[in-house]
């Protein structure tokens, strides 16, 4: 049998951003801020078209602080609908949580940068990530 990974949908599930203080935030000309990024992926079996699917998500949260004050949070899941055909178990949830997962991660790096960069925040750069080590530490 012949293995497939399909790609149905790519799309934004949510997106939000919290600034803090604006008033304060609009007044600075520069900032220094240190940012810590959360992810985490989710999948889930699901009918679409009246097929076996797989909704796979990415949600990122983004904290920045400036010396130590909260400046913004921002968050969102970015989403895809997956079929797979011709996979053991084993395959089908290595794939979802590391290749498909792969496969959404442009869209979210393009979306961290253009939400920041168009409210004026200095533009986040989501740098590569590794699905793999991390489904396998996770495993074990």
């Amino acid at each position: 049998m012949s293995q497939e990974i399909r790609i149905h949908k790519i799309f934004l599930e949510n997106s939000e951003i919290n600034v803090s203080d604006p008033i304060t935030f609009l007044e600075m000309s520069e900032y220094t801020g240190q940012t810590e990024m959360d992810c985490k992926s989710e999948n889930k079996e699901i009918i679409y078209n009246e097929d076996e699917a797989y909704l796979v998500s990415l949600a990122f949260r983004f904290y920045t602080n400036v010396d130590n004050n909260p400046l913004y949070n921002i968050t969102f899941v970015q989403s895809g609908i997956f079929s797979l055909k011709g996979y053991t178990d084993e395959e089908t949830k290595e794939i979802l949580a590391v290749d498909c997962s792969q496969i959404l991660l442009p869209y979210c790096r393009l979306h961290a940068e253009y939400m920041t960069k168009s409210t004026g925040l200095t533009p986040i750069l989501i740098q590569e990530i590794d699905f793999r080590n991390g489904y396998k530490n996770q495993k074990s």
